[in-house]
């Protein structure tokens, strides 16, 4: 199977949650560690609007077909500030032409109401009929929970399939990268090693997605200040994920970290490349937006890293960029 070769292919959308999909041994039931539940994440993680973001109401200037496929709305349990509906107007005054309103499906934390989510969607789509929306979903670990995960897809047809992961294994247990004192910068190193193992684990024995998002995730919450992050420290690490996502079909995400770019996207010029020497074909483009007032930004950055890499504007108007 190789979903992006059919949707270069068909000039489509990969509607990887119709197919049909194995299932794997049963996994461990994890749980997050109980800093998952602590406010003080849940306000990293819907963060108040960029500040790169001089005037959140004008418009910017987009390179072309780049469409914003990884927003969260109100339907994600971390948007207390999303709106689906302000969204699409805001998408439509800076000339975006199409959006994924990706919400968490984490199986881990809070339900997911993919009905309600769905009729949303449907609202929009004929209030704004000159916006392109597509519906989509970010399973978060969900290597570790296939039969709720294929569940949901074969349930429900989604244009947009994210799979990330946010967390490392501690023993039976699923711990949230940037728990207190997880990133240390004694522990740091060790931990993130552990983030990609899952990461990896995700790609080689979850259920089919489209796009794999959050590749260095623990970036956000690395101590930039008592410890400089390289790439190269985790080369093999990166590699490794990068030649198990050419060999699953994904694109790679390049995620500009709602326009908070001081240590740069979500992965940056070094991996990207990797990408590109690992044989990898796609990129997609990704604010992360939680709220309204952060889609897109950022993208003028990571059109730049995709250029750089030899990455284009696909034929299509799905928002993938090829090479």
């Amino acid at each position: 199977m190789d979903p992006l070769g059919d949707l270069v292919a068909d000039d489509g959308l990969t509607q990887r949650g119709r197919c049909d999909v194995s299932m794997a041994p049963a996994v461990l039931r994890a749980k997050f560690d109980s800093a998952l539940r602590d406010p003080r994440w849940r306000s990293n993680v819907a963060p108040a609007p960029s500040p790169h973001l001089k005037d959140p109401s004008a418009p910017a200037m987009l390179p072309q077909k780049m469409n914003d496929l990884h927003v969260h709305t109100e339907w994600s349990w971390d948007a207390p500030n999303g709106s689906m509906e302000e969204t699409c107007r805001r998408a439509i005054a800076l000339g975006v032409p199409a959006i994924a309103f990706t919400e968490h499906a984490d199986f881990t934390f809070a339900p997911f109401d993919i009905e309600g989510y769905l009729e949303c969607v449907e609202r929009c789509r004929a209030l704004f009929s000159e916006l392109r929306i597509f519906s989509g979903v970010e399973l978060g670990q969900a290597h570790r929970f296939r039969a709720e995960a294929d569940a949901l897809l074969k349930g429900y047809q989604l244009d947009v399939v994210l799979g990330s992961s946010h967390c490392m294994a501690v023993g039976d247990e699923l711990v949230f990268i940037g728990a207190p004192g997880t990133l240390d910068p004694d522990v740091a190193h060790e931990n993130v090693r552990s983030f990609f193992a899952e990461t990896l684990a995700l790609v080689e024995t979850g259920p089919v997605f489209a796009v794999l998002t959050h590749l260095d995730y623990h970036k956000r919450y690395w101590p930039h200040d008592q410890l400089p992050y390289s790439e190269l420290d985790f080369e093999d690490e990166y590699r490794a994920i990068l030649k198990a996502a050419v060999g699953a079909g994904v694109a790679l995400e390049i995620n500009s970290n709602l326009g908070r770019l001081d240590h740069g996207p979500c992965p940056g010029p070094t991996v990207v490349q990797w990408w590109r020497e690992a044989g990898g074909r796609a990129v997609s483009f990704a604010s992360d937006a939680h709220d309204p007032t952060t889609i897109v930004a950022g993208f003028e950055v990571v059109a730049g890293i995709a250029e750089a890499a030899g990455f284009r504007p696909a034929p299509h108007d799905f928002g993938f960029w090829l090479r």
